[in-house]
């Protein structure tokens, strides 16, 4: 007699990955206040501010950040998706004092939000912002 075999794994879902580049954010020297800071990024010579799209090369761009008190993480994708901007200049400000900034020229891998078994839905690229503040 055969027997059946058993499977009780996560089915491949429509899940879409993030075509973008998602920065971590990481704050040490204090405690991190975010109320208190605006997140800025730069591409193609357009200002991009947190949850207010803006159009570059005919595209929208978001920035959407989850921060809390020790960081959090940035992303910055198109809405259209396929591939992120090439590249992108993050600016942390308090008032008028830029606290941290970085220039990243990202790497877009295929982003597997399902896993590898399921294939890649979206390019995605990773990077880091260090904030010290016990330097400013």
């Amino acid at each position: 007699m055969l027997g059946l075999l058993s499977w009780s794994g996560c089915a491949c879902t429509a899940r879409g990955a993030l075509q973008g580049l998602v920065v971590d954010v990481h704050v040490t020297g204090g405690v991190f206040d975010p109320a208190a800071y605006e997140l800025v990024a730069r591409v193609d010579g357009v200002e991009i501010r947190d949850n207010q799209p803006a159009a570059v090369n005919g595209r929208t761009l978001f920035l959407t950040s989850f921060l809390d008190d020790t960081g959090g993480s940035v992303e910055i994708a198109f809405a259209s998706g396929a591939a992120g901007p090439e590249v992108v200049t993050l600016e942390l400000w308090r008032g008028a004092e830029l606290v941290a900034e970085q220039t990243y020229t990202p790497d877009y891998e295929p982003a597997y939000p399902s896993g590898r078994w399921c294939g890649s839905n979206g390019t995605q690229a990773r990077d880091t912002l260090e904030v010290d503040l016990a330097a400013l």
